[in-house]
């Protein structure tokens, strides 16, 4: 007997680098807002790892502005005087700088 298997390739860095590996479709999703919106499983892995590794305020307050220009004017005021305590205030929680 004749040994007949495959030898295993060995592939070195230069080859194994793909230049279009991080310009593919879900890693384009997370650099543009309007998409992870459309997607909300994209959207909480984004909002996971923000919380995980920066401050989610600027992100949250985004969101609820978003949120606030959309809702009923009749409700805007109470949602109104929640962002303003949750993030403007200057004792707030969650404080964002606004210049």
């Amino acid at each position: 007997g004749t040994d007949q298997s495959p030898k295993p390739l060995i592939i070195g860095p230069e080859e194994d680098y793909d230049p279009g590996y991080f310009n593919n479709e879900s890693d384009s999703v997370f650099q543009d807002l309007e998409k992870l919106k459309a997607r909300p499983a994209h959207l909480a892995v984004f909002l996971r790892y923000i919380f995980s590794q920066a401050d989610p305020s600027p992100l949250l307050f985004y969101l609820c502005t978003e949120v606030y220009q959309q809702t009923h004017p009749k409700d805007s005021r109470t949602l109104g005087k929640d962002i303003w305590n949750i993030f403007l205030e200057k004792n707030a929680p969650l404080r964002v700088k606004v210049p």
